[in-house]
């Protein structure tokens, strides 16, 4: 079955800019960015609206409710439904369900499933589009309405489970910050031994691998890119000294932190639990190595601070890739409070941060679970019962 057997397919349009008679009516008016910016599949509310009179003068239509909004320029394959009438502009090409047995939820699958091949079929020289004529010509497997109803209440169900867990996470991240400001604390206090910095508590850049390192040292690899959210160090590459990258020298071991010095304010930045001891990362990192005065889980905490941000941001230079230096890492200053208070602050923040991770973990055995199920549901390879009650 093709798109347009499934559902009329309605372009979108912009009422002009210099008409002030056209913008800020009643009509919810999408963009491309109203759509890819969704946390789930719904939309009711765009940032801009249009008037009856901006619709009229237009290539926009309205659509009615349970419609999809499937973006087609630029941005392929985003999609969301739409709870209340609303238009588009150019950058979409919407799919209206045609007959009472087409469900717009597994519609919305469907399109997120293909989106791949959608942007196959995507042409342009300035930015990429699909025309009318692709969206509606695409085959999809539309199996009987009961079995699309229940396919999407499977996928949903999962989709739900993952958003309440994020949301889990975003409010333990709230309390973390509030934590953080209580109790990594920036004015001496009576429980406070001195203030430091992180250079007379800890190595910065310990251990370098030299150009005479044997051609043949076999190491475990972490290149800039490793880390893409705090905490989180993704897999390693495996190479030989001699086809290595240039940067692949400084040595890590196990509870050493590793700090981007390269666009800081991403807070690349990750604690080392476990380490092979041929672990090396790139230059791109400044590897901080606490020592015996300082509880390695407290100094991660103040790196991954809003202060050691803040710090580190007026001191960055280059305009393609702005970073720091090592130097600056060692001169951040912090308030050192006694090693059993150390020791107490990092078991109550590093508590939070377990939680935040696991379910982290959880989010992330989902999704992949959801990638499984819609390779099969979406195509046919597996068909569920609709009749089927869960247990």
């Amino acid at each position: 079955m093709t798109l347009t057997d499934a559902a009329v397919v309605v372009g979108g349009g912009t009422p002009k800019r210099s008409e002030p008679a056209y913008w800020n009516g009643d009509v919810p008016w999408a963009t491309p960015t109203d759509v890819a910016g969704l946390s789930g599949r719904t939309i009711s509310e765009t940032a801009s609206s249009i008037t009856e009179a901006g619709l009229a003068s237009s290539s926009a239509r309205l659509l009615p409710p349970n419609s999809l909004l499937m973006t087609t320029r630029a941005t392929i394959g985003a999609c969301a439904i739409n709870l209340v009438a609303m238009a588009t502009n150019q950058g979409f090409q919407n799919l209206v369900p045609k007959r009472s047995n087409v469900c717009v939820d597994f519609l919305y699958y469907l399109i997120k499933y293909h989106a791949g091949r959608l942007e196959q079929l995507a042409a342009g020289s300035t930015f990429l589009e699909i025309s009318k004529r692709s969206v509606g010509s695409f085959r999809v497997h539309m199996p009987p309405i009961s079995e699309q109803r229940k396919i999407a209440a499977i996928l949903s169900s999962v989709d739900d489970a993952i958003e309440m867990t994020q949301a889990v996470i975003d409010q333990a991240q709230i309390v973390k910050r509030g934590l953080m400001q209580e109790l990594l604390k920036q004015e001496p206090d009576a429980n406070t031994l001195m203030s430091s910095n992180v250079g007379s508590l800890a190595q910065v850049n310990p251990e370098q691998l030299g150009s005479r390192t044997d051609p043949d040292y076999l190491m475990e690899y972490l290149d800039i890119s490793a880390i893409e959210q705090p905490g989180v160090i993704g897999d390693t590459r495996k190479f030989r000294f001699e086809d290595a990258p240039s940067r692949a020298r400084r040595v890590v071991r196990e509870g050493d932190i590793l700090v981007s010095t390269v666009r800081p304010y991403l807070r690349n930045f990750a604690r080392v639990r476990e380490a092979p001891n041929n672990l090396v990362v790139s230059t791109g990192y400044a590897v901080v190595r606490p020592g015996d005065r300082v509880d390695g889980r407290f100094l991660y905490q103040h790196i991954l601070s809003t202060g050691f941000v803040d710090y580190l941001k007026p001191r960055m230079s280059g305009s393609n890739y702005p970073a720091v230096t090592a130097n600056h890492v060692r001169l951040y200053p912090i308030v050192l409070p006694t090693l059993s208070e150390q020791h107490k602050i990092a078991d109550i923040l590093s508590s939070v941060d377990d939680t935040i991770e696991q379910h982290r973990r959880f989010v992330d055995r989902a999704q992949i679970a959801k990638r499984g199920l819609m390779s099969v549901l979406l195509t046919g390879e597996l068909r569920v019962n609709p009749d089927t009650v869960a247990a």
